[in-house]
């Protein structure tokens, strides 16, 4: 007997179901989908592989032992892969004491793929409100009222910090290893600048905080690789990991009327001054 045209299994027999076309048809799907799955595991490999590439050493930081690729790199990044965004206008959350939060969300794309990703900065962050007068044993921190802090740096720090977390999120480069590094960049954990935090203060890994440069000023020499360095690592361990955020930051702590293009371009004496300010900050020194 059948019935609607298939053949019933009479009481007491059994039957192999990988015999059945149904199972035949079902394994050539799980096939189809391990192959489909390989081939996204081989372009994801190869994007990253690219992506690495497209960065140096110090487009990374080593923030408590792992690699944090700064906004620097993901946009070298951005250009490299032809991403592309959309953002929504600014929100602005009002804090206490005048204050505010911007948040800016958005949406990227590359190929057909579409994530969205959110960048929020408040203007009570230190490196917005933080500025220092006097000079020498005199000099001392002053923390400015929200009313005072420029709303439009704000916003770009925040557009900054959105278009930084939309590009790592849309390639899958929010969680790089060492090896990952080391296999499709050609970047060693040596040879990347790095702060950990131990207690209050950081410490460069597997060393001493440097302490400042001591003495008269250096007669107008520039900065050196490694002052340029610890600036950028030490921002980036108190969570100032955009250009702008960094430049505003420095330019506060020297008094500067003019924000810097480049910390490069500091003297070797006032990249000295920098760095004892921020270790003193970090360390909740007064």
């Amino acid at each position: 007997m059948t019935q609607e045209g298939r053949e019933l299994i009479k009481p007491g027999e059994t039957q192999d179901i990988f015999e059945s076309p149904l199972a035949v048809i079902a394994d050539a799907g799980i096939v189809a989908i391990a192959e489909q799955a390989e081939r996204r595991i081989d372009a994801f490999n190869k994007i990253k592989k690219f992506a690495l590439k497209s960065t140096n050493r110090q487009d990374w930081v080593n923030e408590g032992g792992k690699p944090y690729l700064q906004d620097s790199g993901a946009n070298k990044i951005a250009r490299a892969f032809g991403v592309s965004w959309r953002l929504s206008p600014p929100e602005i959350q009002n804090l206490d004491g005048g204050h505010y939060l911007i948040t800016v969300k958005g949406e990227f794309a590359i190929g057909g793929a579409v994530i969205q990703a959110v960048g929020a900065r408040a203007s009570n962050d230190p490196f917005f409100t933080d500025r220092y007068q006097g000079e020498g044993e005199k000099r001392h921190k002053v923390t400015m009222p929200g009313s005072e802090v420029d709303r439009g740096d704000v916003i770009k720090s925040a557009v900054s910090n959105c278009t930084g977390n939309g590009v790592k999120k849309l390639l899958g480069l929010m969680n790089m290893t060492w090896q990952d590094l080391e296999d499709y960049g050609a970047i060693k954990q040596a040879d990347v600048q790095g702060f950990q935090f131990k207690g209050k203060a950081p410490t460069q890994a597997g060393k001493p905080a440097a302490k400042p440069a001591e003495g008269p000023a250096e007669n107008g020499a520039m900065a050196t690789e490694p002052q340029v360095k610890a600036i950028h690592a030490i921002l980036t361990a108190m969570k100032v990991s955009d250009e702008l955020g960094k430049m505003q930051k420095v330019a506060g702590i020297l008094g500067l009327k003019e924000i810097p293009t480049s910390l490069a371009k500091l003297t070797k004496s006032q990249a000295s001054t920098v760095i004892g300010a921020l270790q003193k900050e970090v360390g909740g020194e007064q």
